[in-house]
């Protein structure tokens, strides 16, 4: 029986190793609460703060995750930019 995730998300076969995260710096977690607070503007109610608590807790943790991971799509969807490249 087929899967129906594809893309980045299957992309990477389970015993290659992740890339070490990076610090986030100050940019980087502003960035990521004005895509918090663009969440609660677009999405009103629970959708919409349970993607703005999700968001916060990534700017809290401190490293920066995957650069084709779904944080990052999602922060680059809700600021209305190119998804990022390394």
């Amino acid at each position: 029986m087929g899967r129906w995730t594809s893309g980045p998300i299957r992309a990477r076969r389970p015993w290659t190793p992740r890339p070490s995260p990076s610090p986030l710096n100050t940019d980087d977690v502003l960035r990521i609460r004005r895509a918090a607070g663009v969440a609660l503007d677009r999405y009103p109610g629970a959708v919409g703060q349970l993607i703005a608590s999700e968001l916060l807790d990534y700017a809290d943790q401190g490293f920066r995750g995957d650069p084709e991971g779904l944080s990052e799509r999602l922060i680059a969807d809700l600021l209305g930019v190119a998804t990022p490249r390394t």
